[in-house]
């Protein structure tokens, strides 16, 4: 059918009104529609101008973004006496309302070859040009490249694409040739962490590119979304339907071998083993003992035989005394603590230190600890390895690093400086590999990625208070690489609360922004319209919140809206299951609805499960 009679064949809301503009317009409401909810729908218009020479028809797709009644009646003041006795004005008061509304263009479309492409238009819209609903399947006709459905036009049934590509090469599967940088924002109970599922899945189509889920929640880990028998959710079911078994892998924390000397320093200080051995106290001498035996540690190791791991490390080699003439050749905690403390104090630390390493307790933690840096055991994962598979292999991973109290009976250990420790060994193997593979000569990367981190506001927060010198290292650290790793491949995923609790300048980094519920006031406010524009703000301020309504809307900005000619955003409601979202996503033929009703229920491998599944061979992972 021509497309241009099936949208003159849709029910007519209104005529295009005046003043217009190139952007934005004015729509008078037709009788008939006055009642309908049109208020953020996507309406369209056919427009014609000369372009060349020629006549160029196209069509307009445009947002309501403001819908204001008016009543002359109710304006004038000798009849406000009236309304204050009656309430309204027989025989004026509904006859003779007129709805103002504006128009934001979206985009352009025109025929090409069986399909619509995206165009502009040069001239404002007529007045009196008639202004349409959309024809239910606009967008399947739109060239889009890797089309990705997360939902429905708000107040339309009309599902509608975004452009979800990988970061590798523009000659392969439609690549971007560059990472992006993407934000899921909204409060408690908005659907954020399920919107970025569908995020993830989109991503996770293409084995062109690697994926890793830092999961501090153990919520992907364990694909736990939703209240059971209300809202189903099966992440893991989803991944499966949409890529290769073997290519999708879940990690504790107990998966994996350590193999960091700052990382094993670290939490020698964090778990107060090192503190007890040298009898340490709080204040600046100890910041300053942490800080030499951190360089110790590294020198320590630097001078061992090629092949020396941080599980080779025996507890007494760490308060070794040698003569006072050769300190630097002490082990070291002695070191240490002569760089710190007077000789005389020095010395008698040293010396308590070599009746404590006899404690049981103190001998029973250390062991503890060593074992979490047991390169040698073949059933566990070193951090190196896994950023192999991440980078290397191309294989989507979630790793739960939300308990660390599975390792052992360390004390009372704060989880959150321990993550940042483990993150931060993590982005530096990342970014060293990732600059190791990147081709200057050709300007291309092979090793392609997207990191995903949840509860961002957590690890990169916006403000700086209280946080430890590691924690702000790591949040330097993500900052710096958000804004040099863009070339290398390596994109981020950042999902959080609010805006304002987030580092500002990773925010403004971001390419495409998720807007979800829970962001209508004070400064997340201006956070949007500073995305969105003014003139779209009241669109976000039109959404409910899920729990009044069971649907869970999302206003998306940025170049995954790949049709939106001027930027503008769009507002979708979100599939109300994952068989729904699934549907949204079949090609038509079936297949992923049938491969997901395979799957459905069973959950993602473990590391354990991957390797009987390797038969024994573990060069996948070094």
């Amino acid at each position: 059918m021509d497309i241009f009679k099936e949208i003159e064949s849709k029910k007519q809301i209104g005529t295009i009104g005046s003043p217009n503009r190139v952007v934005d317009f004015t729509m008078d409401i037709k009788t008939e529609a006055m009642n309908d909810a049109i208020n953020s729908r996507l309406l369209a218009f056919i427009h014609e101008e000369m372009e060349n020479g020629d006549n160029d028809k196209k069509i307009v797709l445009a947002i309501v973004t403001e819908m204001v009644n008016i009543n002359p009646w109710h304006q004038n003041q000798n009849l406000k006496s009236i309304i204050r006795e009656r309430g309204t004005i027989p025989y004026l008061s509904n006859s003779s309302n007129t709805i103002i509304t504006r128009l934001q263009m979206l985009t352009a479309l025109k025929p090409k070859e069986e399909e619509l492409v995206a165009t502009v238009i040069g001239t404002p819209p007529k007045s009196g040009t008639p202004v349409y609903e959309i024809p239910l399947d606009i967008f399947k006709k739109y060239r889009m490249k890797q089309k990705w459905y997360l939902g429905t036009l708000l107040h339309q049934n009309i599902p509608v694409p975004i452009s979800i590509r990988h970061f590798g090469a523009t000659n392969q599967n439609d690549g971007l040739g560059e990472a992006q940088f993407t934000g899921i924002f909204g409060k408690t109970g908005s659907g954020k962490s399920v919107f970025g599922t569908q995020v993830m899945a989109g991503y996770s189509r293409f084995l062109e590119m690697g994926m890793l889920v830092l999961d501090p929640q153990a919520q992907y880990y364990q694909n736990n979304f939703g209240d059971v028998g209300n809202f189903n959710w099966d992440f893991h079911g989803i991944l499966k339907a949409l890529r290769p078994e073997e290519t999708l892998l879940r990690l504790t924390l107990k998966d994996l071998s350590f193999d960091s000397v700052d990382l094993f320093t670290r939490i020698l200080i964090e778990t107060g083993l090192a503190k007890t051995i040298a009898s340490t106290s709080v204040g600046a001498y100890n910041e300053a003992f942490e800080a030499n035996l951190l360089e110790s540690m590294r020198n320590f190791v630097a001078n061992k035989n090629q092949g020396y791991s941080i599980y080779d490390i025996k507890l007494d080699e760490l308060i070794e005394l040698n003569d006072n003439t050769n300190v630097p050749y002490s082990g070291p905690i002695i070191n240490a603590l002569y760089e710190t403390y007077q000789p005389e104090t020095a010395k008698k630390k040293s010396l308590s230190a070599s009746e404590k390493v006899d404690q049981k307790l103190v001998k029973d933690k250390f062991q503890q600890i060593r074992e979490m840096f047991n390169s040698k055991d073949v059933n566990r994962i070193s951090i190196k390895q896994l950023v192999e598979l991440i980078l290397n292999k191309k294989m989507f991973i979630i790793l739960n690093i939300s308990n660390f109290k599975e390792l052992g009976n360390l004390g009372k250990v704060d989880d959150i400086r321990l993550r940042t420790f483990l993150m931060q060994e993590i982005l530096d193997s990342i970014v060293e590999m990732a600059t190791n593979n990147y081709d200057m000569e050709m300007g291309s990367t092979s090793t392609p990625a997207m990191i995903v981190l949840d509860e961002a506001h957590y690890i990169v927060p916006q403000d700086k208070t209280g946080l430890s010198a590691d924690q702000k290292a790591l949040l330097a650290n993500i900052s710096s690489s958000v804004k040099t790793t863009r070339k290398y491949g390596i994109g981020w995923m950042f999902i959080t609360q609010l805006i304002t609790d987030f580092a500002k300048d990773i925010y403004k980094q971001l390419s495409n922004h998720y807007f979800l519920y829970g962001l209508q006031i004070g400064t997340d406010k201006s956070h949007v319209i500073a995305k969105v524009g003014s003139e779209n703000i009241k669109m976000y301020d039109a959404i409910a919140d899920p729990k009044a309504t069971g649907k869970f809307p999302v206003m998306i900005q940025g170049p995954v809206v790949s049709f939106s000619s001027m930027q503008a955003p769009i507002i979708l409601i979100g599939p109300n299951s994952d068989i729904d979202f699934i549907k949204l996503n079949d090609p038509g033929d079936n297949t992923l609805i049938e491969k997901f009703n395979q799957v459905k229920g069973s959950k993602i491998q473990t590391y354990s499960e991957f390797q009987k599944a390797s038969s024994g061979d573990f060069s996948i992972v070094g």
